[in-house]
């Protein structure tokens, strides 16, 4: 069966990305994460890169995921909002965001579901492993 392609003219969107979004809180400058007092914070994720990219390059693109009613949510939202990548379709249902620290290229902490859900719970975010 041959694939039909429909017209651009005939679509609101180029492309259509569905996927989650993470916060990753870096050091400034690559420091260790143990030795910096503060941290920059990016959005990103596979899917979401992919639609935030081809936004920039001036594609119709839109990205469908959960995002969380607070400050973390927002802070994913707007971001996604600058690039002219509305995400229209994000469902708030309270979920946590993934979250990576990253210090230096291949020095990463995952941070797990179980202390996502412990934070979630009033727990410290005090990570020991």
């Amino acid at each position: 069966m041959p694939l039909k392609l429909r017209s651009t003219t005939d679509c609101q969107l180029d492309v259509l990305s569905f996927g989650e979004c993470m916060i990753r809180l870096s050091p400034p400058g690559h420091q260790r994460i143990e030795l910096t007092p503060v941290f920059e914070a990016w959005a990103g994720g596979g899917e979401y890169n992919v639609s935030y990219a081809l936004s920039r390059l001036g594609l119709r693109t839109a990205w469908v995921s959960r995002l969380v009613d607070n400050p973390l949510g927002w802070f994913i939202r707007n971001h996604a909002r600058a690039s002219g990548m509305p995400p229209h379709d994000a469902v708030n249902l309270g979920a946590a965001h993934g979250a990576l620290l990253q210090s230096t290229r291949g020095d990463t902490s995952m941070v797990t579901w179980d202390e996502v859900k412990h934070v979630m719970k009033g727990g410290s975010a005090r990570i020991k492993r």
